[in-house]
């Protein structure tokens, strides 16, 4: 096997799952390791097709309910909301889209075999861009059943830098749209901005 053909199965076992899939929720763990930090982070996801989704982290709530969006920083006290739906979002049963991309811009593409990650075969790859900086590598582990990004690992020379996991999945479990209803807690100073996303 190659790293052409695990990202060419991804893509159609995903197309495959997202047929099946109406919803789905997962818990992304984030590890940040530099010289003088080593961070970790957990977010969880909840998706609901076509573009409902909630994104819950420790300093920012993103929910979208597929026409309002609303960003909200609980530290700061603040909510921004826009009368458009965000496209930032990029749902998990579409990663292999993004891989694919990074692969057909790659110098160096290379299958290194299969592992186990969270007790499911996932099938690892490494990539280097043609056009870089630094000396970065980005590894990716793929579920062998299903074709979903289990894991993905960036490097700076030969150190690993950036790990982020996905974690604890649950499909169609008949997520409710209240879900993707953001209600503004009392005390919070609200802005608007309407046409595009704030950065």
């Amino acid at each position: 096997m190659n790293a052409e053909e695990i990202v060419a199965g991804m893509e159609k076992k995903q197309k495959e799952i997202e047929k099946e899939i109406k919803d789905m929720s997962y818990t992304i763990f984030v590890n940040v390791s530099t010289r003088d930090v080593s961070r970790t982070d957990e977010t969880d996801i909840l998706y609901k097709k076509p573009k409902k989704y909630k994104i819950i982290g420790k300093k920012l709530i993103i929910v979208t309910n597929g026409t309002i969006t609303w960003i909200y920083k609980p530290q700061e006290k603040s909510v921004r909301i826009l009368n458009a739906p965000s496209e930032d979002f990029v749902p998990l049963i579409v990663y292999a889209k993004v891989i694919k991309l990074i692969l057909n811009n790659s110098s160096i593409a290379e299958y290194k075999g299969t592992e186990l990650v969270e007790n499911r075969k996932a099938h690892k790859i490494m990539l280097v861009l043609k056009k870089q900086l630094d000396n970065f590598s980005y590894w990716f582990w793929v579920d062998d059943e299903t074709g979903l990004l289990l894991k993905t690992q960036t490097y700076r020379d030969d150190k690993p830098v950036l790990t982020l996991e996905h974690r604890i999945f649950k499909i169609n479990t008949e997520v409710q749209d209240s879900e993707f209803e953001f209600v503004i807690p009392d005390g919070v100073k609200v802005t608007r901005k309407d046409g595009q996303l704030y950065r």
